[in-house]
C-alpha cells in the first residue's frame, strides 16, 4: 500500500534546477533510501515530502492524515535558551508513556534533564531520533540520520530502524552518505542527482551504470583485500 505518490515534481531555486521529473511512491513498511552527490536536491526532497518548502511543480498525493516523524540534517540549539530533552519532548507534544520507552534504548536517561545546547553531536542527534520515533508516525524521513554516531551507534540505529518499520509497519524514509549501511538495510535504494538516475533494490542499483558512475570508486573503498604478510613456512620444507 503506497501511503505518498509523487508525480512530476520539480523544484527551481531561482533560476536553478534543483530537481526535476521526480516519480517516487513510498510503501507502508518498507524502507527507502536516497543517495546521490552533493548538490543532487536530497534534502530538498525530504522538505519537500514535510512541507517545509513547496515544490515548483508537480503532484504529491499523501495518505489521508499521514503523520510524518522528520529528522532534519541541521538543527540549531540557541545556546542561551535552556531547554532540556524532557522539555523539548513535551512542547512537541509527547508525553512521558511515549518517549520513555524509547529513552533506554537509546542510551538518554542521564541526559533528559540537560540542556539540550550542552548535548555532544551524537547525544543530539538521539533526542531528535527519539522525537521522530515517539509521535508513532506513518513515515519517517530521516535525513543523514547517522552523523555524529560512531561506528557502533550506526550500526545500532539501523538495527532499531529495521525492527521498527517491521513492528509497526512504517514506512522509512532515509537519506545517507553511508553506502555500507544503505546497501545492506534498505528495501529499495534511489540514486539522485536532481532526477532520479536509477532504483530498485540495492542489488539491482548496485550493478546500473549510473549508479557506478557516481559511486562505483567509493563502494570500491569500502571492500578493502585482505593481503596475507607473514615470516612463518606454510608445510614442511626440506633444509
Amino acid at each position: 500500500m503506497n501511503i505518498l505518490e509523487i508525480s512530476h515534481l520539480k523544484h527551481l531555486n531561482e533560476d536553478q534546477v534543483i530537481l526535476e521529473n521526480i516519480n517516487l511512491k513510498i510503501e507502508r513498511g518498507k524502507i527507502f533510501s536516497i543517495i546521490g552527490p552533493n548538490g543532487s536536491g536530497k534534502s530538498t526532497i525530504a522538505k519537500i515530502i514535510c512541507e517545509i518548502i513547496k515544490p515548483t511543480s508537480g503532484k504529491i498525493k499523501k495518505k489521508r492524515s499521514l503523520k510524518i516523524g522528520y529528522v532534519p540534517q541541521q538543527f540549531h540549539i540557541d545556546k542561551f535558551m535552556p531547554i532540556s530533552a524532557e522539555y523539548f519532548f513535551n512542547i512537541n507534544g509527547l508525553t512521558k508513556s511515549d518517549y520513555l520507552p524509547l529513552i533506554s534504548k537509546f542510551r538518554l536517561a542521564k541526559k533528559m534533564h540537560r540542556n539540550l545546547s550542552q548535548l555532544s553531536g551524537g547525544e543530539l542527534q538521539r533526542i531528535l531520533l527519539v522525537n521522530a520515533f515517539a509521535s508513532n508516525p506513518d513515515l519517517l524521513v530521516l535525513d543523514e540520520p547517522t552523523q555524529y554516531l560512531d561506528i557502533d551507534g550506526q550500526i545500532e540505529l539501523y538495527k532499531i530502524i529495521e525492527e521498527y518499520a517491521n513492528l509497526h509497519k512504517t514506512a522509512v524514509l532515509i537519506i545517507s552518505h553511508d553506502l555500507h549501511m544503505v546497501m545492506k538495510s534498505s528495501d529499495h535504494v534511489i540514486c539522485l542527482n536532481r532526477h532520479i538516475c536509477c532504483e530498485g533494490s540495492a542489488a539491482d542499483v548496485q550493478v546500473n551504470e549510473d549508479f557506478n558512475k557516481l559511486f562505483g570508486n567509493q563502494l570500491l573503498s569500502l571492500v578493502v583485500p585482505y593481503q596475507h604478510h607473514h615470516n612463518h613456512k606454510h608445510g614442511q620444507e626440506n633444509d
